[in-house]
């Protein structure tokens, strides 16, 4: 493997998380269904062994993000409804275009479900009765929801908001992937094979996803003026097309679902593309 693909898999991806970025970059916008053969070898090229594979997958059916079907004699998996909603939901942060919040919303707490829902938002907690966030109002959550709005004393806004998120940690969270993959930008497209495409393109999404998980996607005045999300977001559009068309070649020619190969374009990855040719022109 190029040397350079190889060094963003040191040290190696979490099992289960590089199979969740493989579903959502690669299977989702192509029907949600994969050969488990697919899977090993593609987790084996980064050091993942096919015990582990399996045991993942075997805890994420357990979680209700897959379930098994058979063709023969061979294993296939496929999204559950649920699962391809959350995807689709995480997918509109990582591909597309979105304008940041301007304001808040503040959320009456009623279950456990809902807390843990929301926690894994990065919605703070105020207090034992409220949570608040910013106000993505195309995604309420099934609550009495609020909104909210700063209307005097915006200059404290950044201290409020600073205690109840870790601003430095997520900033540092983009720093470290614009660091990393910066230099990468600039290596010749030819360097590359349609697997070291796929891969590399793999360990962008992995790497720019678990940067956003870390983001609540705050209003913009409640954040440093230097906030690297932008920047970051940038980087990713100009990789992830770039390495795009070896990759899909790779991902037709050698991925298979139960009934054939997968499409090397579908119309949602071409809405992605589209979606983040805007992220470049903006």
């Amino acid at each position: 493997m190029n040397k350079n693909v190889s060094s963003f898999f040191v040290p190696g991806p979490r099992s289960a998380a590089f199979i969740v970025t493989i579903y959502g970059d690669i299977v989702e916008p192509r029907g949600g269904v994969l050969w488990i053969g697919n899977l090993i070898d593609l987790c084996s090229a980064v050091g993942l062994n096919e015990s582990l594979v399996r045991t993942s997958v075997s805890r994420l059916v357990n979680a209700g993000q897959l379930v098994g079907e058979r063709s023969g004699r061979q294993s296939f998996y496929r999204l559950t409804p649920k699962a391809q909603a959350e995807y689709r939901q995480m997918a509109m942060r990582v591909y597309h275009f979105r304008n940041a919040p301007k304001d808040w919303m503040i959320i009456a707490r009623s279950d456990v479900e809902m807390d843990d829902c929301l926690k894994t938002r990065n919605f703070a907690v105020m207090n034992r009765n409220l949570l608040f966030g910013p106000n993505t109002s195309d995604d309420y959550p099934d609550a009495l929801v609020f909104e909210a709005k700063a209307i005097h004393g915006e200059q404290r806004l950044k201290k409020f908001v600073s205690t109840f998120w870790d601003i430095e940690k997520i900033a540092s969270c983009y720093h470290c992937f614009i660091q990393k993959y910066r230099a990468f930008e600039h290596m010749a497209p030819g360097n590359l094979s349609p697997l070291e495409s796929l891969l590399a393109r793999l360990a962008v999404v992995h790497d720019y996803r678990l940067s956003l998980a870390n983001d609540p996607d705050l209003p913009r005045n409640s954040l440093p003026e230097d906030w690297p999300a932008d920047e970051a977001k940038k980087l990713f559009a100009r990789l992830y097309l770039r390495l795009s068309a070896e990759a899909e070649n790779f991902i037709h020619e050698n991925f298979k679902t139960n009934d054939g190969q997968l499409s090397r374009n579908t119309e949602l990855t071409d809405l992605r593309s589209a979606s983040l040719h805007k992220i470049l022109a903006n």
